[in-house]
């Protein structure tokens, strides 16, 4: 008859109105309080995507070159085109064109014996003046010698990106031409992606601040995301016999489709998905296309912990090459005796026998392991 679709956001594994646990599963059953339970041999699959931050978009531009006469002096333009996708900001509005979009032009100067990187300068210097008392549209840095621009958010595209250089015509009967800007190169555009299960993300699309969603003691503020948090997506299909019979044959058996999606927080993540298989089920990860790969997560090597330091050692933990200390949830493999790890303190005491304790850590549903060598 129709596609029936719900929609919970998981902040915490308390309910916020019983203050009972909110999902279990035990038994071949999975639970959720206030939405339902889910047995196994009704359950026709379980999708997992992850959430994923926003990528912004880039146009990287190679400085022009300096005059070579002795005084000369050179004058320069970035023409960029930006518009939206996935969003409708009316600051991009313009009576041009029916699509959110915004033509931008930046000038400089460019003068005999300036370098690659003092034009780079002047290209950011130009790009920063040029937003001092504007909305901000675009960021600028500095890299090497080239100058990167990119969009503010993720919605911000770019459908063109010039450098553009200002030439008169040597004869011409048309004022115009004594003042036009011709094409000097394309900068390389590099869009981003709109990210997913972010707060932005869920807001616009699943979680609207309508006046019930925020007023007083809705029964709903435990669902409204939480800025900064990332949330990944499972989608339970459920299919289960109603009783009741139908009016196309005899004897025809009735059945209900359901989706039930639920975005987890991520923090939550791992004990959400040890429910979901402590009840039988088994979750499917899936990406859509363009989805951004995860982060890349990795013990590192070469961590040692004595016995005769009684403090112990904290662990360090690499995402994308870049270490870290906090952010991930440290656990030891196995039962080695001896060996205790609060946080990311691992300590090793005189009663260790092995000498080398395996770890796993976990960030953003991402697990990595790795050994620690314990010494005397």
């Amino acid at each position: 008859m129709f596609n029936w679709t719900n929609t919970t956001l998981i902040n915490s594994n308390v309910d916020a109105l019983s203050g009972k646990t909110l999902f279990t599963g035990a038994d071949d059953v999975f639970r959720v309080l206030r939405v339902g339970k889910f047995n196994k041999d009704n359950v026709r699959s379980v999708y997992k995507r992850e959430g994923y931050n926003g990528v912004l978009s880039t146009a990287t531009f190679t400085p022009p070159t300096a005059p070579t006469e002795a005084g000369a002096e050179d004058f320069y333009r970035i023409e960029l085109f930006m518009k939206l996708s996935g969003n409708q900001t009316s600051t991009f509005a313009t009576a041009a064109t029916v699509y959110k979009s915004k033509p931008i032009h930046i000038e400089f100067k460019v003068e005999t014996g300036d370098s690659a990187s003092d034009i780079a300068d002047k290209m950011v210097k130009a790009v920063k003046f040029y937003q001092q008392n504007l909305y901000p549209y675009i960021k600028v840095s500095k890299s090497g010698n080239n100058v990167v621009i990119s969009g503010c958010d993720e919605y911000e595209v770019f459908l063109k990106a010039e450098l553009q250089k200002l030439t008169s015509a040597a004869v011409s009967v048309y004022p115009d031409d004594q003042n036009k800007y011709t094409k000097v190169s394309s900068a390389t555009i590099a869009n981003g992606k709109e990210g997913f299960g972010t707060y932005m993300n869920i807001t616009k699309n699943l979680r609207l601040p309508t006046l019930e969603q925020v007023r007083f003691t809705s029964p709903t503020l435990d669902e409204l995301p939480v800025i900064g948090a990332l949330y990944n997506q499972y989608t339970i299909e459920y299919c289960a016999e109603r009783g009741s019979m139908g009016s196309d044959v005899v004897g025809d058996l009735t059945k209900s489709i359901t989706h039930n999606v639920f975005f987890v927080n991520q923090t939550l993540a791992a004990e959400f998905e040890a429910a979901l298989t402590g009840a039988g089920l088994t979750i499917t990860t899936v990406t859509d296309s363009g989805d951004v790969a995860g982060p890349t997560v990795a013990v590192k090597p070469g961590q040692t912990v004595s016995k005769a330091n009684t403090s112990g050692t904290a662990l360090i933990y690499t995402v994308d090459g870049v270490e870290k200390t906090t952010g991930g949830t440290w656990t030891l493999v196995g039962s080695p005796t001896g060996i205790t790890l609060t946080g990311n303190t691992i300590k090793a005491g005189d009663s260790a026998t092995v000498t080398t304790v395996t770890v796993k850590v976990t960030y953003q549903s991402v697990e990595a392991q790795g050994t620690v060598q314990v010494t005397a």
